[in-house]
């Protein structure tokens, strides 16, 4: 079985469904750039205007896309969520429709700013917190694999250790192995 067959891309993803993407890190990149972002050299900003320009298509803007944009539907409802409120309150109090639409029009927009930033920054932290897991698993397993070295078979340390615990007294029966062994239970 293929990669494509399974629907993983790349170490991880194993248990993801065919077809899905669920990190940004599972989805190709749509522009070429070198690993840290930069554009790849010989290029101009021209060129590299050209190839953007080139990539957008009327299609990238229909509902079912916009809807797949990160934070877009948290920046439509919070926006629409102010456009209505102000909207409302400036109607019910002015009592003048031109009045309240120019209110609910400022609404829409700020409402649609701070919702957006809201879920952005809400983004960033949970990116963060990833990156932080991630390091902290990567650390974890080279000191695991370290430590398995040290204790591996034939070593120093990995006979003592064993000696040690061949030699341990037992807490329950007071008596160390080697005196016998007593039952763990004591009726009367």
């Amino acid at each position: 079985m293929t990669k494509e067959e399974d629907g993983s891309s790349g170490s991880s993803g194993s248990s993801y469904s065919k077809g899905q993407k669920i990190l940004m890190r599972d989805t190709p990149p749509r522009f070429p750039h070198d690993a840290d972002g930069a554009a790849p050299q010989g290029t101009s900003s021209r060129e590299l205007f050209r190839t953007a320009w080139d990539g957008v298509s009327i299609e990238d803007f229909t509902l079912a896309k916009l809807a797949t944009v990160p934070c877009f539907r948290d920046a439509v409802m919070v926006g629409f969520g102010g456009m209505v409120i102000l909207g409302g309150v400036t109607l019910a109090y002015h009592r003048s429709a031109v009045r309240a639409a120019n209110w609910a029009t400022a609404g829409l927009l700020l409402g649609s700013v701070v919702g957006w930033e809201q879920c952005r920054l809400k983004r960033r932290r949970s990116f963060e917190i990833a990156q932080r897991a991630m390091a902290t698993v990567r650390a974890k397993e080279s000191t695991h694999a370290r430590d398995y070295r040290l204790l591996g078979e034939g070593s120093v340390r990995n006979a003592k250790l064993k000696e040690e615990w061949d030699n341990h007294r037992n807490d329950a029966t007071m008596e160390t192995p080697q005196q016998g062994k007593s039952k763990w239970y004591k009726f009367w």
